[in-house]
């Protein structure tokens, strides 16, 4: 934001890749965004899949039955025509079952067997210091999101951080940088959130 200064310098950028697309290509866009889901409601030059964290007509793959537990992440993806991947993977967080919904689009585009997609996914690792969960001392839990954050990503780290329902829950944060006129307004927000679970 700070760089692009918008919403909307930032969705016209992105947007350059979809129009870079061949009409036999695939755009596959995140339906939980409504920034995505506009760019996805004006791709007519090329085919169209929307994915999301629940059931909608108009999506073509979806996830169901999301449960965080101390080690990772369970849940269902659901295609439309209503196979069930029951899947499990180290990483947290609801965006990054997004992150992995639209990976599996991109996936059985290439016609990648199932077998194989649920595979992966059970292999995958979380990044250096996002969401990484680690044990600490005594028994603690260390959710290492230490890497630079932005609003979305804050608020999601607080919500991990807010599934665990024993012992207390301590935040860490120097806060969000890197968002220029909303600094001080999107922080304060973080403030706001992080009181009701830490």
């Amino acid at each position: 934001f700070e760089r692009f200064l918008s919403m909307e310098n930032i969705e016209a950028t992105n947007y350059e890749l979809i129009e870079a697309l061949p009409r036999e290509g695939l755009a596959v866009f995140n339906g939980e965004n409504g920034h995505c889901l506009k760019m996805a409601a004006r791709t007519t030059h090329t085919r169209v899949a929307v994915y999301g964290l629940s059931r909608h007509p108009e999506f073509d793959l979806w996830a169901e039955a999301v449960v965080h537990t101390s080690d990772g992440l369970r849940f269902e993806i659901v295609l439309r025509d209503g196979r069930r991947l029951p899947v499990f993977t180290r990483i947290v967080g609801r965006h990054n079952v997004l992150n992995i919904l639209g990976a599996t689009r991109i996936a059985l585009e290439l016609e990648v067997p199932l077998e194989a997609i649920v595979e992966g996914i059970g292999q995958l690792k979380p990044a250096p210091h996002r969401l990484e969960v680690n044990p600490g001392a005594n028994g603690t839990i260390i959710i290492d999101d230490s890497y630079n954050s932005n609003p979305i990503g804050a608020a999601e780290a607080l919500h991990v951080l807010s599934q665990y329902k024993t012992g207390r829950r301590i935040l860490v944060t120097p806060g969000m940088i890197e968002l220029g006129v909303l600094h001080y307004q999107e922080n304060e927000k973080l403030g706001f959130l992080a009181a009701s679970c830490a």
